[in-house]
């Protein structure tokens, strides 16, 4: 079973940055992507293993296909396996056994503000912890790459490179 990249995306404007570098990585790498969606992924300040509470206008899956879609769509115009995931109100146990079950190695994850930010980073450091200390683990420490807002400028060539990528494969 080959290795691979957990793409945690929350349903905001940020995870098209973050579909987009998880593609580019798995495609280079050869891995697989497994896209989450987590629409909280900082967690509650009631329960510090809580990493992504869901909200009430989120409780429905289906109402977020559209955020699948583009991720699922440049997977695939790259030649890139995905699967998806929604997940709600899951705490770091049951992540940490979805990484091991997943073979993932790095995550893609996205924050538009500084205080996402560092949550999602601690949160991401307490999994990582957990991994490292289970016997059952042995691809190392995970790598985490964090998609941060662009400037217009790459914001106009990604948009671009994404158009060119999806003309080609569909050309066909």
């Amino acid at each position: 079973m080959a290795k691979e990249i957990a793409l945690i995306m929350d349903a905001s404007d940020a995870d098209l940055w973050a579909s987009y570098c998880s593609v580019e990585l798995a495609k280079r790498s050869g891995c697989g992507i497994q896209a989450l969606l987590m629409p909280s992924t900082v967690p509650d300040r009631d329960d510090s293993r809580q990493v992504g509470a869901h909200r009430d206008h989120y409780s429905n899956p289906y109402d977020l296909r559209g955020t699948f879609s583009f991720v699922v769509s440049l997977a695939n115009a790259r030649g890139v396996s995905i699967n998806c995931h929604f997940l709600r109100g899951i705490v770091e146990d049951e992540l940490v056994d979805f990484f091991k079950m997943k073979r993932i190695t790095c995550l893609v994850i996205s924050a538009q503000e500084e205080d996402q930010l560092r949550a999602r980073v601690r949160a991401i450091a307490a999994i990582n912890n957990q991994l490292n200390k289970d016997e059952r683990w042995y691809n190392g420490p995970l790598r985490m790459l964090i998609a941060r807002p662009w400037d217009a400028e790459t914001f106009d060539r990604i948009l671009a490179d994404i158009h060119s990528s999806m003309q080609l494969n569909f050309a066909w």
